[in-house]
């Protein structure tokens, strides 16, 4: 109805990693009254230091520094806000969703036969899966998703290591309800919202949004619009 509804977006010194221009030319195109706040490196520490009364625990999600800080900026001007939270998951717009593509070996996978293999040999080597093991999704998922190998496990620096079970498990309980799922986007789509959302996404978003009193709403995660995806 021609309201100005204001928008808010978090910068960044580094334009590499600064989503602002795309956010001011998005608020440009739909009128609304934009808002854009910055976080310089020499903020960071400060910052840091207002995660462990926000979190209350370990938080490993590195944008929770400026997820933190674009709140504290948006108290005091609106009481609720939508998020994108859900988008890049329900979308597949991460790279890992297309490198699951590529390097699984069920995948739709649009490259010659032996560009594949060459690809698949790189990633065995990469993690260290010897080249007579099956790599199932769950597998795959967990060296796109940690970085780190079943075999890595005990290296790890947690009491015990070597007597816990291999990361893939936790994807693979996960997985387990996914098995009749074929397309390698549905997968990747259904395990973000099983893991990585909950676990991560919206403990971030909810935590730094109630440590400043804002309430936070995702349109991007209704589960009518989810289950349609």
């Amino acid at each position: 109805a021609g309201a100005p509804i204001p928008a808010f977006t978090m910068g960044f010194d580094d334009p590499d990693f600064d989503a602002a221009p795309v956010a001011r030319a998005v608020a440009g195109e739909l009128g609304g009254c934009h808002h854009e706040f910055r976080l310089s490196s020499e903020h960071v520490g400060h910052q840091m230091e207002n995660l462990w009364d926000a979190y209350d625990e370990p938080f490993a999600d590195a944008s929770a520094i400026p997820m933190l800080n674009l709140l504290q900026n948006v108290a005091g001007r609106v009481k609720v806000a939508l998020t994108g939270d859900g988008g890049d998951e329900t979308n597949c717009g991460y790279q890992w969703h297309h490198a699951l593509n590529r390097l699984d070996p069920s995948g739709v996978i649009a490259h010659a036969v032996d560009t594949r293999e060459e690809r698949m040999a790189r990633f065995r080597k990469r993690h260290r899966i010897s080249s007579g093991r099956s790599i199932d999704r769950a597998g795959i998922w967990t060296g796109l998703r940690t970085g780190l190998s079943d075999e890595m496990i005990g290296i790890l620096p947690i009491a015990d290591a070597p007597s816990h079970q291999p990361l893939s498990e936790y994807f693979r309980e996960w997985s387990s309800g996914l098995a009749h799922v074929d397309d390698c986007f549905a997968w990747a789509g259904h395990m973000d919202l099983l893991t990585y959302v909950p676990d991560d996404l919206m403990v971030k978003s909810d935590r730094a949004a109630m440590s400043v009193g804002v309430e936070l709403r995702e349109p991007l995660l209704d589960h009518g619009l989810c289950a349609w995806l």
